[in-house]
């Protein structure tokens, strides 16, 4: 299957400022550092790495929902919308439901953190459906 590169690069790279706005001041930052027990959001010493590590997680992510958006013919925004949902719904939605649970993390910060993940999968499989030639 082919996989157009130049749309997971750019999906990514959208991943990331959905990322960043949902953590912003915005939205989610205060509510976030509360039930986090974070003081503030200023970067520490593992930024750098951090970003790194956070944009290659997100570029797979952006490269295996190419190949879901490939294997169901995903051609317009709707349908790419509708299979980032079902990604994130049977994988990263329950995954980290199930880790907050065990954890006993708060359901808020799960809604916080995994709803993120929806909208960058909705966001991402958009780009990648209406691109992916």
């Amino acid at each position: 299957m082919h996989v157009n590169l130049v749309a997971v690069l750019v999906s990514a790279i959208a991943g990331m400022v959905v990322g960043g706005i949902w953590y912003s001041p915005l939205l989610f930052a205060k509510p976030w550092m509360k039930l986090a027990g974070r003081k503030d959001m200023k970067p520490g010493e593992g930024a750098v790495a951090g970003y790194i590590t956070a944009f290659v997680g997100t570029l797979i992510m952006a490269y295996v929902l190419a190949h879901f958006i490939g294997y169901v013919s995903a051609t317009t925004i709707w349908s790419g919308a509708v299979t980032g949902l079902w990604v994130w719904l049977g994988f990263t939605g329950t995954a980290f439901l199930t880790t907050y649970t065990f954890a006993n993390r708060s359901k808020k910060l799960w809604a916080i953190d995994a709803f993120q993940y929806l909208a960058i999968f909705v966001v991402m499989g958009m780009i990648l459906a209406v691109w992916h030639k």
